[in-house]
């Protein structure tokens, strides 16, 4: 008799946290209230998360503008550089040639 009580008092206090589970889970998770602030918060995280990402893309194309403007200084201070380079030993092989020929054509013929 006693554990029947005891069971009995057992179930109906489980079943009345449970009910008050529900009722707790309804109000906070489904009122309308709460659907909208839910919905208000999502909007507002897609609106951090997009400006996010612009400030990001901006930023990646100031960096890409920099990098342009720093390889077309370089791009032309190379070519430059590398055209009197060329020039030099250009002329340098041509006059040690022309000159070891006729050197060579000189002295030997």
């Amino acid at each position: 008799m006693v554990l029947g009580i005891l069971m009995t008092e057992w179930l109906v206090c489980y079943l009345l946290k449970y009910l008050h589970y529900l009722y707790y889970d309804y109000t906070i998770h489904y009122h309308p209230e709460y659907a909208l602030y839910k919905k208000q918060q999502q909007q507002l995280q897609l609106l951090v998360l997009l400006l996010l990402l612009l400030v990001l893309l901006l930023l990646l194309l100031l960096l890409l503008l920099l990098l342009l403007l720093l390889s077309t200084t370089t791009t032309t201070t190379t070519t430059t550089t590398t055209t009197t380079t060329t020039t030099y030993y250009y002329y340098y092989y041509y006059y040690y040639y022309y000159y070891t020929y006729y050197y060579y054509n000189y002295y030997y013929y």
